[in-house]
């Protein structure tokens, strides 16, 4: 199979490049220019915080324009404030793109050892 090189454009999980592989059987999804899309895990988990943090401050304002039980409600639906309660979610978006990460990886060390593994097969199998 020959390799060539292919531009994939969209709006992927994790920035980079293609390491592995990859059919693609439809059109590309089309994104919007502005939508941003980070260089490094870090500029992921940064952007990840930010939008919990307005979220949080959103939802604190709205508790401060209501009184009585819809106030404590925004404020502590679970017992905890709001602003803790994002601290699970920034915990999953971080391991999520770890994880991805970690898959990107694999699939390269696969997709390095296929040929590999072909010729040895093929060597095997003419030499039998």
């Amino acid at each position: 199979m020959p390799e060539s090189e292919q531009i994939i454009e969209g709006l992927g999980v994790s920035p980079g490049v293609v390491c592995a592989p990859w059919p693609s059987f439809v059109a590309p999804i089309e994104t919007s220019a502005g939508d941003p899309v980070g260089t490094s895990v870090a500029t992921e988990l940064d952007r990840a915080r930010s939008a919990l943090d307005t979220v949080a401050a959103d939802l604190e304002t709205r508790a401060g324009a209501v009184v009585g039980g819809a106030a404590e409600i925004l404020r502590r639906f679970d017992g905890r404030p709001v602003v803790v309660r994002t601290l699970p979610a920034l915990a999953r978006v971080r391991a999520a793109l770890a994880d991805t990460e970690i898959e990107q990886c694999r699939a390269a060390a696969g997709a390095a050892r296929a040929p590999q593994a072909a010729r040895k097969a093929a060597a095997l199998n003419e030499s039998a």
